[in-house]
């Protein structure tokens, strides 16, 4: 739908023959013949009817369909309006005629530290008195925008952030009949502009206002910005004369010009003396010092350099040559003499600006890193007079440093009086020997370590906020004192645990002994049993002892949590081979392919370790029974990264270094199978205690081995962790720490 340069939608078209005429055959028009009762025109012929009618009808579409699209364009421009309200950076608020807020924007809210609930009902003037509500009536008066830059203003409800600077402007909108009936408030923080506006002033007037011939060059040597001084030494008239010429330009010798861009450009910094041409074509002499300015990446941006003319030096120099040489002619004897004086005095004033030059560069290297630093820094003289603060020391008491440089430290901080501060600050001044305290803030809230220097001209005080760190320390000493408590309730819970397993072992096995025992008698001497009631007995001699097998791996559990782990070299190989040796009665009779890999040593608990292979070989062993032909692996991932193996494939080759990590940490054993697996999602209940994830009636089991496997695996300082599906195999993966020095120091016992 097309819409007018102001937003709104043209106009409709008024219908033809709105009057209810009907144009003739010469032109004119005759008025329609209407019925009274139905409003229908009469003496037009039937066609014409219809024709009319569906004009009509495509008139009303067409009217519909603009009126859908203005409505459309009026929520599309809507739904900005909303969205660039709520998310503008800058401060939106909305007032009715006498100044209620209305709504605010999370900026404006934020910006005060208010929520956007606590402004709706109260005036503008309420929150903010001020002098702008005479420019507020004024908006309402006259019906139009005003607009303020750089606007100073303090928060009543924020004195300590100081003044801070706005642009903004209030926009009326207005009603139906040309009334205000909302006011736009929109703000935006310019404080920082005007900081660096004011600091950029500052820099310029002093470059401007310098007395030596200042300049700025690019880093290519083409000048860029000079001084009025600049100007007048070299005897032009305005700067268009100058900004663009390279710096060799304003030098009499090439090789004066080259020397000084080679020093910048190798040093960073030149200073001496040059020839210099002037604009009318006359030379003079001249002092300069250049350096290279560095954007804040340290990357070269261009040079700035400050010259005076130094030829009344110079020929006052020349001079004083040719009464010496008079002198030399008149008093032979003391020529000598006053020209090593000569020569002494120049070396000495030169080394004397040389050093006030290092050591202004120096100073100034040194204020730099004392603004930068994020620790409080000043110094005082011995009439306790502030003579330097950094800014983030100023941001800490709530001034500039401005406000504080020359005041007195009693009369700006009269609560410091009477503290330790007073009494360590006035020992140091008298003492004249540092000292270091912590100390709470008198100023400022927090913990501070408090540094105080003495100084030729006073003192100086250096302050680190530490708050945080005594806060972190408090909380690790309150924690360990927690761990402490923590650990002699674990032992004595572990003593008791212990205590337990013995008790209910021994207490468990006496009644299944019994059981037992009287099972087997019951077998034994009741022949005229039926087959049933024999059935029965077995199942109970069978549970007996499947009872007494589950208190055995219990026990085995609890000692593996306490036993002590005695670490020697041991041999993997070895240990997967003796382990499927001892299984030779539970595989006999079945087709079982064994694939061993070479296995790296490890240094660890024997015993342990055989466990471990014990548990998951023989969990191989079983859960291959359904298969015709099992396939049972032993190897190690030769790197952490190295893809899973399907079950049925050889592992690949080890390579140097026996499967270490990349950092030689540790090395990764699996046994792998091509039994019924089993479904990931229920992996994590693999190495719980008691968990199993097949009934009893498909495989034996107590679901305590792979719990001891994870214990004995875990106290090595290593990992266990299972890749499986169900029906395709499943693979257990074991990490231990590989410890280089003692498996080197065997080797080396070995060979």
């Amino acid at each position: 739908m097309k819409t007018q340069k102001d937003g709104r939608s043209p106009k409709k078209k008024p219908a033809a023959n709105p009057a209810g005429r009907l144009r003739a055959k010469n032109g004119g028009t005759k008025k329609s013949l209407t019925s009274k009762k139905t409003g229908k025109r009469t003496g037009i012929r039937k066609a014409a009817h219809g024709k009319n009618r569906a004009q009509e009808t495509a008139g009303r579409n067409r009217a519909e369909t603009g009126l859908k699209e203005a409505v459309d364009a009026v929520l599309k421009q809507s739904r900005i309006a909303e969205s660039f309200f709520s998310h503008t950076l800058s401060l939106a608020a909305l007032l009715d005629r006498d100044f209620n807020f209305i709504r605010v924007n999370e900026a404006y809210a934020k910006a005060d530290g208010r929520d956007v609930s606590e402004f709706p009902g109260h005036n503008h003037f309420e929150f903010y008195p001020s002098d702008a509500k005479e420019i507020f009536e004024r908006v309402v008066e006259e019906k139009k925008p005003y607009q303020i830059f750089a606007k100073p203003f303090t928060y009543p409800r924020h004195p300590e952030r100081g003044i801070t600077y706005w642009d903004w402007a209030l926009v009326p909108v207005l009603d139906g009949s040309g009334e205000v009936e909302i006011l736009i408030f929109v703000l935006h923080d310019v404080t920082e502009h005007k900081r660096v506006e004011k600091a950029l002033e500052l820099k310029n007037s002093v470059f401007d206002a310098s007395i030596a011939a200042n300049s700025i060059a690019d880093i290519n040597g083409i000048l860029t910005e000079v001084n009025d001084a600049f100007l007048k030494q070299w005897g032009y008239d305005n700067k268009d004369e100058v900004i663009g010429k390279p710096i060799p330009f304003f030098l009499a010798r090439d090789e004066e010009a080259t020397a000084i861009l080679g020093s910048l450009s190798a040093r960073g910094v030149w200073e001496g003396d040059y020839t210099a041409r002037k604009k009318d074509g006359s030379t003079y002499f001249a002092h300069g010092t250049a350096t290279t300015l560095w954007d804040e990446n340290g990357n070269p941006t261009g040079y700035q350099s400050s010259v005076i003319d130094v030829t009344e030096r110079r020929q006052a120099e020349e001079k004083a040559r040719h009464l010496n040489q008079e002198l030399e002619q008149r008093v032979a004897e003391r020529t000598v003499q006053l020209k090593k004086v000569n020569e002494s005095l120049k070396e000495e004033v030169g080394e004397r600006k040389r050093a006030q030059d290092a050591l202004h560069l120096s100073n100034q290297r040194v204020i730099d890193i004392l603004e930068s630093i994020q620790d409080g820094f000043l110094t005082l003289d011995r009439d306790w007079r502030i003579t330097y603060i950094n800014q983030r020391a100023a941001q800490n008491v709530g001034f500039a440093p401005e406000e504080l440089i020359g005041e007195s430290m009693w009369e700006k901080f009269p609560e410091i009086l009477g503290t330790e501060h007073e009494a360590h600050y006035r020992r140091v001044m008298e003492e004249r020997t540092p000292l270091d305290f912590e100390i709470t803030g008198v100023l400022t809230p927090g913990t501070y370590n408090i540094r105080v220097y003495p100084t030729p001209e006073g003192i100086s005080i250096y302050w680190l906020d530490i708050s945080e760190r005594k806060r972190s320390e408090e909380e690790i000493k309150r924690l360990n004192q927690d761990l402490q408590a923590h650990a002699l309730e674990l032992e004595a819970a572990n003593k008791e645990l212990e205590a337990f397993a013995y008790s209910v072992s021994h207490d468990l096995r006496a009644p299944l002994r019994h059981v037992a025992g009287y099972v087997e008698l019951l077998l034994k001497n009741a022949p005229s049993l039926d087959e049933k009631n024999q059935h029965y007995l077995q199942v109970v001699s069978a549970s007996a002892n499947r009872m007494g097998i589950l208190i055995d791996e219990l026990l085995n559990f609890s000692r593996m949590g306490r036993a002590e782990i005695r670490k020697t070299l041991v041999h993997m190989e070895e240990l997967a081979r003796e382990t499927i040796n001892d299984l030779r009665m539970e595989t006999a009779g079945r087709d079982i392919v064994w694939e061993i890999a070479p296995l790296p040593p490890v240094y660890g608990d024997r015993s342990m370790l055989k466990l471990v292979f014990t548990n998951l070989i023989a969990n191989a062993v079983k859960f291959t029974k359904p298969q015709a032909q099992a396939r049972i692996a032993v190897g190690f991932l030769p790197h952490p990264s190295t893809p899973l193996v399907p079950a049925g494939h050889s592992p690949r080759p080890a390579k140097a270094g026996w499967g270490e990590t990349e950092g030689g940490g540790e090395v990764t054993y699996f046994v792998r199978d091509n039994g019924v697996g089993f479904d990931m999602q229920y992996a994590d209940k693999l190495f719980g205690l008691f968990q199993r994830l097949h009934h009893a009636d498909e495989f034996e089991g107590t679901g305590v081995g792979l719990a001891n496997v994870r214990r004995i695996i875990h106290r090595h300082g290593g990992r266990i962790w299972a890749q499986a599906a169900v029906n395709e195999g499943a693979a257990f993966y074991f990490s231990l720490p590989r410890d280089p020095l003692r498996l080197e120091k065997n080797d080396d016992d070995a060979g």
